[in-house]
């Protein structure tokens, strides 16, 4: 992978990653024998835990960090003991100018409890605390008028006040990003989760918010969810890319440029507008992003846990992007770092710099054998494959 060289002591790209953070407490679970089901009244052993900064702003923004961009992580957390905790990780992952964070007083700082079950997905048991009251005033002007290249959104469907009323603050504070002539990219959670005393009315939401994204990268239970789209499957239980390509499409007729739909073990299939999407600021991108659709399948790993590995594929992707990668490396990293995040039971200690994922591609790190289905030809790099609708360029 080749991607956009700097040239000797220039900085690199500039990324503000703004939204829902928390403190992950991921307890370390016994194996085999000893592993066995909690009862009532029941004293069960439990290995050493984990403390990491979790969330859209800690993963993705600390995943960012690592790989060589400039990361600023803009979130609130309360002034209780357990944001005292997680500004303390936050200031030892990232320098102390690229920690953002705005103490709410007298607000309790969110936190999940993270399961990490062998073999399966992790579990997870939220409670959003402060990140509810985030707001688009907390990304202030003089930020997004500091020369970053793209604000990244994180994880709205668990922040009350940033989808109420339809998403007012949520399309402000993008509309405000695109006004200073960022780029824009938006994750989403878990929307089952419905935040405050009403049901979010998503497609609403979606066709108010949309147009100001460029870059959207839900997962497929996500974008299932949010669209009102069943997702049909194969006879392994995979979804088929057909079913997963007319979200995309929704996506795109929404108004985004780049459509990226995250299918867990499953792998990354992205899409993108045409004619060249008309995205912000001036990283604009080339003609070699119009009309693609790309697949690929995840990298193989010894995963310990799957805790932030879309958040970081995430980051894989908008580094590829900011970097001048062709779409096909992009997808590439995008998997690469997703991948590497599972090698250990937090997001983002296990992802590198880029270099030393640059140097696992070249070794030959191997990706799971997959079967994309009709219209679908193999990439040169096995793993990734052009879809029916792809115009092959340079990428």
């Amino acid at each position: 992978m080749t991607g956009r060289p700097m040239s000797r002591g220039a900085d690199p790209p500039s990324v503000i990653v703004a939204g829902h953070i928390c403190l992950d407490i991921i307890p370390g679970l016994p194996s085999g024998p000893h592993r066995r089901a909690s009862r009532p009244g029941s004293l069960d052993p439990l290995g050493p835990i984990t403390l990491s900064v979790g969330g859209c702003v800690g993963n993705t923004g600390i995943a960012l960090h690592r790989l060589g961009l400039r990361s600023t992580l803009v979130a609130r957390v309360g002034d209780d003991r357990l944001g005292s905790v997680l500004s303390g990780l936050v200031r030892e992952a990232v320098p102390g100018e690229a920690a953002r964070l705005v103490v709410a007083a007298g607000e309790p700082t969110s936190y999940s409890l993270i399961t990490n079950l062998p073999g399966r997905d992790r579990a997870i048991q939220h409670f959003p605390g402060v990140n509810d009251t985030f707001r688009s005033d907390d990304v202030p002007d003089e930020l997004l008028s500091g020369g970053a290249a793209l604000l990244h959104v994180g994880y709205p469907p668990l922040m009350a006040a940033m989808v109420a009323n339809e998403g007012r603050e949520l399309r402000r504070l993008l509309a405000r990003a695109h006004d200073h002539g960022l780029m824009t990219s938006l994750d989403m959670a878990n929307a089952n989760l419905d935040p405050g005393q009403s049901p979010v009315r998503w497609r609403a939401l979606l066709e108010g918010v949309l147009p100001e994204v460029d870059v959207f990268m839900p997962s497929l239970a996500e974008a299932s969810h949010l669209l009102r789209r069943r997702v049909h499957r194969d006879e392994r239980g995979a979804p088929t890319l057909a079913s997963v390509a007319r979200l995309a499409d929704e996506m795109i007729g929404l108004g985004v440029a780049i459509a990226g739909i995250k299918l867990g073990e499953h792998g990354l299939y992205v899409r993108t507008a045409s004619p060249a999407p008309p995205t912000a600021g001036p990283n604009g991108l080339s003609s070699v992003w119009a009309d693609r659709e790309l697949y690929s399948s995840v990298f193989e790993t010894a995963v310990v846990g799957t805790t932030g590995a879309g958040d970081t594929t995430i980051a894989g992707f908008l580094f590829g992007l900011l970097m001048g990668m062709s779409p096909s490396e992009t997808v590439t990293a995008a998997c690469a770092v997703g991948g590497s995040s599972t090698e250990a039971a937090d997001g983002t200690s296990s992802v590198p710099s880029w270099p030393e994922i640059e140097r696992r591609l070249r070794r030959g790190w191997r990706r799971a054998v997959a079967t994309p289905g009709p219209g679908w030809s193999p990439a040169r790099e096995p793993g990734l494959w052009h879809g029916p609708r792809d115009t092959v360029g340079a990428g």
